[in-house]
């Protein structure tokens, strides 16, 4: 009887075509250009630098203190170190963002502080009590604050921040002992105690309305009862107070002899 003939399959499979081969071997290709594109090549380099939110001298000091690596592959630039860097560099700049503006732009965008006071050596104030030299002239009629601390120069800050022009226009300074001991000292001389920033709207309408009696001292840190001293009465007799304007809500002006010598 005759054996069985035994077909060996592997002279019998089919061999991959060759374009498979070469399919892989350009995706390979075009991906390791495509690394080197990005990560290595100058062409995707950092060339410019461009600023939002500050324009002229302030744009250029921005420029200055982010100290972008020009030249560098985009996409390897540290944008989170080069807003730290602003940011640490300007007090003046209040946040900052750095995002890569491909092909090769890193854009800086900016909030500038706004100055609300001034101190007396002409350094600005902002809202939150940040002392910080401005990048250029403040602007005119910001009033002087001073305090013991950030928290309480932020305070001072805030008050003056909040008043009426026309009470503003009587105020020479502000100055804080703490956060809740606000002082302002107006222009004839007079002293206000203000206390804290708190119901700062409600204190000045209080304050205007007490301000005929021409007083050395007026105490609106509690609106609702406020109190002079030191009051003219030849002024006062001359000048009577006009409280017979609408009330404040939930207020009550003590009459003069409720309210000092």
């Amino acid at each position: 009887m005759a054996e069985p003939e035994v077909i060996n399959l592997a002279h019998h499979r089919r061999r991959p075509p060759p374009w498979r081969a070469i399919i892989a071997a350009t995706v390979a290709t075009l991906v390791l250009v495509g690394i080197w594109l990005v990560w290595f090549s100058p062409i995707l380099s950092v060339r410019t630098v461009s600023v939002s939110g500050a324009m002229g001298n302030q744009a250029q000091q921005i420029v200055v203190a982010a100290a972008v690596p020009l030249g560098e592959p985009i996409a390897r630039t540290d944008t989170t170190a080069i807003a730290a860097r602003v940011r640490a560099r300007l007090a003046w700049v209040s946040a900052s963002e750095v995002r890569r503006g491909y092909p090769n732009s890193i854009v800086i965008a900016v909030t500038v502080r706004t100055p609300v006071a001034r101190t007396a050596d002409g350094r600005a104030v902002s809202a939150d009590g940040l002392v910080y030299s401005p990048p250029g002239p403040l602007p005119s009629g910001l009033l002087a604050v001073s305090g013991a601390d950030v928290p309480s120069t932020g305070a001072a800050a805030s008050v003056v921040s909040q008043l009426p022009p026309a009470l503003s226009a009587k105020v020479a300074s502000a100055d804080a002992r703490t956060p809740n001991a606000v002082t302002l000292t107006l222009k004839n001389g007079a002293v206000v105690r203000w206390g804290s920033a708190s119901q700062s709207q409600l204190k000045a309408q209080v304050l205007g309305a007490l301000l005929p009696r021409r007083a050395r001292l007026f105490d609106v840190s509690a609106p609702q009862a406020p109190s002079t001293f030191g009051e003219h009465p030849l002024k006062h007799r001359a000048r009577p107070p006009a409280v017979a304007s609408p009330p404040i809500p939930g207020t009550s002006i003590p009459s003069s002899g409720a309210l000092g010598n």
